[in-house]
């Protein structure tokens, strides 16, 4: 039976914050890692986006750790069941989340842009000039929040431990910041999911091409759904007496929104290197095909070339003699004419040899047909 203290009962909530912290860090990272691993696997070259979401990944985890920490010791329990120094130590671990996290955050928007400019090259001036603004609002909101954060206490250290001495802002002041951050987060969330919409829909492109990245894009909804159930639940930040307790559902909807945005970002990119990938096995299944059914590139084709084989069996090049380049070619595979079996002299007076690919050659009778042995398969 649950401890009772206060007329509140010892419940934890801890299992939850460990379950959805330890699923969406890993979408985090295997999200991230198949992106950049696919694009090194095809010798792809790694673009601005690219690197941002590196970093925008590796924050998210730093934040993750700090979550794991925060609920260690003991967020996710009521306040009142927690030592002084568990207290300290929650609210220090989950302050630093929430300073990491709001530069994680930036930052993978920061990346969303950038691949946007990259999917939208040479065309749409208008909208590149939007989402340079966005890039510009972007920074500038995430450097605000930061500033905030950190100004928040004087030292920083007062804002989880009440014991050093110091100053600490109003919390209905920071609340107000929280929502104009929040605010300024869902209208820029709603604006990465929608906006392929604009410059996709009017494209000529197959439907089944250009459908799949606006659902993967448009997947962005759902952060927005998740940055409104965090303004919903913002007001809990008033609570100082049970923050431990009372901030776990905004701690839950902060690690979702900011991994799932992660994931997101990561999805377009993903589906254009696997239509890639597939349109390059696609390619390299063709020239297999054709390789195995006697067709060469114009480079090594030599057809209507032949070699004369005199009734003595010695191999000749005809009069129909090859250029200098197919020369060389030819000239590699010297080595098998001398292995050439003789025909006899009354088996055949002459017979034309065609060269049709570089590992096989047959031999065409002119003068009926060939001994046994005479047909030569390298």
């Amino acid at each position: 039976m649950p401890q009772v203290k206060d007329g509140v009962e010892d419940v934890s909530r801890a299992y939850v914050l460990y379950i959805i912290t330890t699923i969406f860090t890993a979408a985090t990272f295997i999200t991230t890692t198949a992106r950049i691993g696919t694009k090194l696997k095809c010798k792809l070259r790694l673009g601005i986006d690219d690197w941002l979401i590196m970093l925008g990944a590796a924050l998210n985890i730093v934040a993750d750790g700090f979550d794991y920490k925060a609920t260690a010791s003991g967020f996710g329990r009521h306040s009142v069941f927690l030592s002084e120094a568990d207290l300290i130590e929650a609210a220090k671990y989950s302050q630093l989340a929430v300073g990491v996290a709001n530069w994680s955050i930036g930052v993978v928007k920061l990346s969303v842009c950038f691949f946007l400019l990259n999917l939208i090259r040479g065309t749409h001036k208008r909208f590149r000039w939007a989402i340079y603004g966005m890039i510009a609002l972007t920074f500038s909101f995430t450097l605000i929040g930061a500033i905030l954060w950190g100004t928040q206490a004087r030292p920083l250290a007062k804002l989880w431990d009440p014991r050093i001495p110091g100053t600490r802002g109003s919390t209905e002041d920071f609340l107000i910041v929280v929502y104009i951050v929040y605010a300024f987060g869902c209208f820029t969330d709603v604006f990465y999911a929608l906006s392929p919409v604009y410059f996709l829909w009017s494209v000529q492109l197959e439907w089944k091409k250009k459908l799949p990245i606006l659902l993967l894009t448009g997947c962005g909804i759902l952060v927005v759904v998740v940055a409104v159930l965090n303004i919903i639940f913002a007001r809990d930040f008033l609570d100082q007496e049970d923050s431990t307790w009372a901030l776990t559902n905004e701690f839950i909807c902060d690690i979702i929104e900011r991994n799932f945005s992660t994931v997101v970002a990561n999805l377009p990119a993903l589906w254009l290197l696997v239509v890639r990938l597939r349109r390059k096995y696609t390619t390299y299944q063709k020239e297999s095909s054709n390789n195995r059914s006697g067709y060469l590139p114009p480079r090594l084709a030599m057809s209507q070339r032949s070699m004369v084989i005199s009734g003595t069996g010695k191999a000749q090049v005809s009069s129909q003699a090859l250029d200098s380049h197919e020369m060389t070619e030819f000239s590699d595979n010297s080595h098998l004419l001398r292995s050439m079996p003789q025909y006899p002299a009354a088996a055949a007076a002459a017979h034309r040899i065609h060269v049709q690919t570089d590992v096989e050659v047959q031999d065409e009778p002119r003068n009926g047909p060939i001994p046994d042995g005479a047909r030569l398969n390298v």
